[in-house]
């Protein structure tokens, strides 16, 4: 008899989470087309977005039960404020879908995807309207002109986030930084500002190899199906932690080195999700 109320109320639960996804979702198709319909300059239009996509990311983690704690390795700054003034170029470790969303709602931030993500059905259709960047991971041909996009984008004072594993993970370990985007950091000067995402909890037990599933999204997963057993979860819980700015000038004068600075903080802070 529990097991069947148990199962009811995570039948309703998820019923719900579809309600309200489907809802916001809706509603920011909306003002993202209006968004899109006001707003000539295309960089003016991302920033617009990336505000837009913050509020809805914290109304969907709100009615998801993931809960955010921040840690900062740059003590007295405040990271959320300070992105608004400049821009960053934010690297973290992948582990799906929920990445953005936690990212999203902290700071206001395109994110770099590939062009396999655009033309996703349903997905493709988010990422175009929530002002994503786009490279061609497969054909290095036009990694140049990507690189000068990404550049203009810094230079127009809007923050770019890339996940440089190129590919999300199961979260045994953070695979190496791929480096030809940090040229965009190098030739705008802005600064790389390193996050590491460690998931920590899912109802209140440790996140593990044997319920990882529910939060990370890789490899082969069926998107659906894996957005609908996530909604089955109480709730969840991640820690962000930034690192401190790390400036091409200053710390390093090549895209190599800056992947491997921000490669080492995000591994020294991760926690590996073992059966240990």
């Amino acid at each position: 008899m529990r097991d069947a109320c148990d199962r009811a109320t995570t039948f309703f639960r998820q019923v719900f989470r579809l309600a309200m996804f489907s809802l916001l979702v809706l509603t920011y198709g909306s003002g993202a087309i209006l968004i899109y319909f006001f707003t000539r300059d295309k960089f003016r239009t991302r920033m617009v977005l990336a505000r837009w996509v913050r509020l809805h990311s914290r109304l969907l983690l709100f009615i998801f039960g993931v809960s955010i704690g921040v840690d900062s390795q740059n003590p007295g700054v405040d990271i959320p404020s300070t992105s608004r003034i400049n821009s960053n170029f934010i690297v973290s470790n992948h582990l799906g879908y929920l990445d953005a969303l936690v990212l999203s709602s902290l700071l206001p931030v395109s994110f770099v995807t590939s062009v396999e993500m655009r033309d996703a059905f349903f997905i493709g259709w988010l990422t175009r309207l929530s002002g994503c960047l786009y490279v061609e991971r497969r054909n290095k041909a036009n990694i140049e002109s990507e690189i000068i996009e990404l550049t203009r984008a810094l230079n127009s004072r809007l923050n770019v986030c890339v996940f440089p594993e190129a590919t999300s993970t199961n979260g045994e370990s953070v695979l190496r930084f791929r480096q030809p985007l940090y040229n965009a950091a190098v030739i705008s000067g802005q600064p790389v500002l390193p996050a590491c995402l460690n998931y920590e909890t899912i109802n209140n037990e440790r996140v593990t190899p044997f319920n990882r599933d529910l939060l990370f999204w890789y490899g082969d997963m069926p998107f659906f199906s894996h957005l609908w057993n996530f909604w089955s979860i109480r709730r969840a819980k991640v820690r962000v932690t930034f690192g401190a700015p790390i400036y091409s000038t200053l710390h390093a004068e090549t895209a190599g080195q800056l992947a491997a600075s921000s490669h080492q903080f995000v591994s020294s802070i991760y926690r590996p999700i073992t059966g240990v």
